[in-house]
Order: C-alpha cells, then sequence, then structure tokens
C-alpha cells in the first residue's frame, strides 16, 4: 500500500514528466516528442471519445521534428483507414462487395499497415 508521501512523489515525478515534454494537440489527439539520450520518441494520446488510448513510438528519431512527423502521420493514417472502413462497410451493406472480399480488405487496413519506419 502506498502511503501519502509516496503517491505525492510519484505525482510530483509524472507532472514533472508531462512539464517537460508538453503535450500539443493535432486533429483532437495530443501528440509530443521527447528525448531519449540522444535520439527523440513520441507519444500519442486518443481523444476521450476515442478511449484515450496511448500510443509509443517503437523506434527513435534523431530528431524532435521527425518524431513529431510520424507521431501526425499515424493519426492521419488512423483517420485513412476508418475512412476507407466507413466506405467498405457501404460497399458490402448494399451487396456491391462479397464478404470475404470485405473481410480480405478490411484486414488490410490492420495496425500493420501503420508500421512507422
Amino acid at each position: 500500500m502506498y502511503n501519502s508521501e509516496e503517491i505525492a512523489q510519484q505525482s510530483w515525478l509524472f507532472h514533472s514528466w508531462l512539464e517537460a515534454a508538453p503535450f500539443v494537440e493535432y486533429r483532437g489527439w495530443l501528440i509530443r516528442a521527447y528525448p531519449e539520450g540522444e535520439d527523440w520518441v513520441w507519444d500519442v494520446v486518443a481523444p476521450p471519445d476515442r478511449g484515450s488510448c496511448w500510443f509509443e513510438s517503437g523506434h527513435v528519431y534523431r530528431s524532435k521534428s521527425k518524431a513529431l512527423l510520424e507521431a501526425r502521420r499515424l493519426i492521419n493514417q488512423i483517420a485513412v483507414n476508418e475512412a476507407i472502413s466507413s466506405v467498405l462497410e457501404s460497399l458490402h451493406q448494399a451487396n456491391q462487395i462479397s464478404s470475404p472480399e470485405y473481410q480480405a480488405l478490411l484486414q488490410s487496413l490492420t495496425p500493420a499497415s501503420l508500421s512507422l519506419a
């Protein structure tokens, strides 16, 4: 069990960590880049209506601008995939594409297509 001093210290560390690299808003999402050694990494937080999911970069980048560019790219790819999914669903409901074709096309939009270089 945590005592109040430990909780206060953890809260202070957390707030210091956030202040060191504050988030900025991009298309309703929160993004930031922060140094990790000599390199940069990014964090992305989805809007509350999307569950406030937290994404972290799986790669390191040589510059802050490249890290932020990749964070924005993730958000843009998610938006594109959602738009394509909506169109595919409409086509499937209108019997314009078969169920196997619909499923295959949806699978091509999985997070694997969001791989970040």
